[in-house]
């Protein structure tokens, strides 16, 4: 199976990097969302072609995302095709500090407990997650025998964040449940706070690959060019569809890969992302 990028679900974890990148007052700041909004359901989807009219190659996710009317995330529904397949509930103090989150598999059991710390400016610096339940069970949710234990030896069960004085994280590093380093990423901003560049190291150090964005006047980018080991492998171009509040619905992801060998095992078609919003 091709990659879908430079690392595995790497489309899964720019998404999910994207949202944490700037420590906002709250969630729907941090993820460059207006209007109140009160719930955002997003798809993501793998087209193996560039015409993105044509049927739905492959659902990649699927989730369901709930705000208070404060603006910050509640709960976070995560769909398997279609089928619920996990809850995640969020606990703040009273000044809406994130403390904790709980996911709950579909019979109420809890299957991951995070721990967030924040810095002295509020902004969270590390977040350390409690597999001891979760290595119980496979992807799909169904309870296995202990072998499946050593899987879970190689995830992260920490990250601890750095931040700037505006709240973006400039380096994340993530950590197995030995200590040792998993890997890490380190991003630059331009001035508005609109990520510029991503790099990617693995565990001995190496920058394995870096990602470009260039915007126009907005905070979305229009283009991203992904470098792996230094040499250009491909260009991502980027076209949107917005709401009345001036989300956007439906962003389309055309990759155009570099003719080398870098590029041999980079999927070539396209990223659809649809999003349905609610509002208060």
């Amino acid at each position: 199976m091709k990659w879908i990028g430079p690392t595995i679900s790497l489309i899964l974890v720019l998404q999910l990097s994207l949202d944490c990148y700037a420590q906002y007052k709250n969630d729907l700041a941090r993820k460059d969302l207006y209007g109140n909004v009160k719930s955002m359901e997003q798809w993501i989807y793998i087209m193996q072609s560039h015409d993105t009219s044509v049927e739905f190659d492959s659902l990649l996710s699927h989730s369901l995302t709930h705000f208070n009317d404060k603006g910050f995330i509640e709960e976070l529904a995560r769909y398997d095709k279609n089928e619920l397949l996990s809850i995640e509930k969020f606990t703040y103090d009273s000044a809406y500090n994130l403390l904790e989150s709980n996911e709950y598999n579909t019979d109420g059991s809890l299957f991951l407990h995070i721990t967030y710390k924040l810095d002295r400016y509020g902004f969270v610096n590390e977040m350390i997650f409690d597999r001891s339940l979760q290595k119980h069970y496979d992807h799909s949710r169904n309870l296995i025998d202990m072998e499946f234990e050593r899987y879970y030896r190689e995830l992260y069960s920490r990250i601890a964040y750095v931040n700037d004085h505006m709240g973006n994280i400039i380096e994340e590093e993530y950590f197995r449940p030995d200590g040792s380093s998993s890997h890490k990423l380190m991003h630059d901003y331009d001035y508005r706070g609109n990520l510029t560049e991503t790099k990617f190291y693995n565990n001995n150090g190496r920058n394995s690959w870096k990602r470009i964005y260039k915007y126009k006047r907005n905070s979305v980018p229009f283009q991203s060019k992904l470098f792996i080991s230094n040499r250009l492998a491909m260009i991502s171009d980027f076209a949107y569809e917005f709401d009345r509040e001036g989300n956007w619905m439906r962003k389309t992801e055309i990759r155009t890969l570099e003719d080398n060998i870098l590029t041999q095992d980079l999927e070539d078609g396209s990223i659809l992302i649809i999003r349905k919003f609610t509002y208060y």
